[in-house]
């Protein structure tokens, strides 16, 4: 069995982070629809709504990078894909975001968001990431 790199190991261990951070803030969206500052705002069933549809949308994609994180531990090629396919469209959501509510409104949250979506594709696009999956497919095929 071929070793895999550090560099291939610590993307993988980066993209598992990212999924349980993203699944983490779905499942923490979900808590604040129980706490009492919500059920006593001034509509309470209408922010417990958007709580329910910001996690709604933020929950499918966490499962996708923790799923590709998994497939990355595990050296598959198709988990490097899923992951870059993954983690690009969350990153083009948060900088549209950002640069749909405008620089002068943007909050601490949205950069943050926004910077933190961008290491995991970085991560994976270093070349030594890509040669470690895309090496892994080529010694699997037999192709030199």
């Amino acid at each position: 069995m071929m070793k895999r790199s550090r560099m291939a190991t610590f993307a993988a261990g980066v993209q598992l982070l990212y999924g349980v951070c993203v699944i983490g803030t779905a499942l923490y969206l979900l808590w604040l629809t129980r706490t009492a500052d919500i059920r006593n705002s001034g509509d309470p069933a209408a922010v417990i709504h958007g709580l329910f549809i910001a996690a709604a949308i933020i929950l499918p994609p966490g499962l996708l990078v923790l799923v590709s994180g998994i497939a990355m531990w595990k050296s598959k090629l198709w988990g490097w894909w899923l992951a870059t396919v993954t983690d690009s469209g969350l990153m083009l959501v948060f900088v549209y975001s950002l640069i749909n509510d405008g620089w002068r409104r943007a909050d601490s949250e949205d950069i943050t968001f926004t910077v933190v979506s961008l290491i995991p594709l970085i991560v994976l696009l270093l070349p030594a990431v890509r040669k470690a999956y895309w090496a892994t497919k080529a010694m699997r095929s037999g192709v030199s």
